[in-house]
């Protein structure tokens, strides 16, 4: 979950989203090539990580 800051997650695919405050994003794939985050803007971007049971 994005708590402050906006940020973008790119996939290895190449696909893109932006996530602002209050977006919760489900990682399911845990065994592909991963992402790269990106703060955005000049706030800093804090997050909270829950990891969920199989």
């Amino acid at each position: 979950m994005n708590l402050a800051g906006t940020a973008e997650f790119e996939t290895a695919d190449g696909s893109k989203v932006r996530m602002e405050p209050g977006d919760v994003l489900v990682a399911e794939d845990l065994k592909g090539h991963g992402h790269i985050a990106r703060s955005l803007g000049n706030e800093f971007r804090v997050s909270l990580a829950i990891p969920l049971a199989d």
